[in-house]
């Protein structure tokens, strides 16, 4: 196939792959829930979960805060900064520290006055 020619956009084949990806999203959420040792995950449901491509970008999101899906590629792209790509593999878990990613869970300030907390 040349870079002219396209791929014929199949919605059917589409759909069922994105239901796909979005069922694996939610049952990391209740894996995660059900896993949990803090109060504030199973009880609170303080958190969230996404599938997201090799770039970082998100796929696929399942439930929970939304506030947090609207971050998770930004917190990707630090991980993504620090880790070259063959050194992220399947069954790697990645564990990052908010603060060090800066802008993703910063307080905005205009003088004295809070104007943001996302």
């Amino acid at each position: 196939m040349t870079e002219t020619q396209q791929k014929e956009f199949d919605p059917v084949t589409f759909d069922i792959i994105q239901n796909a990806l979005e069922a694996v999203a939610n049952e990391m959420f209740v894996a995660q829930r059900k896993t949990s040792m803090s109060a504030i995950i199973y009880e609170v449901l303080d958190l969230s979960s996404g599938v997201l491509d090799k770039h970082g970008q998100v796929a696929a999101s399942g439930a929970g805060i939304p506030a947090f899906i609207g971050v998770l590629d930004k917190a990707i792209a630090g991980i993504l900064k620090k880790f070259k790509p063959e050194e992220i593999r399947a069954g790697r878990s990645l564990c990052i520290q908010r603060s060090l990613l800066r802008r993703c869970d910063a307080s905005e300030r205009h003088g004295a006055r809070l104007a943001c907390f996302p």
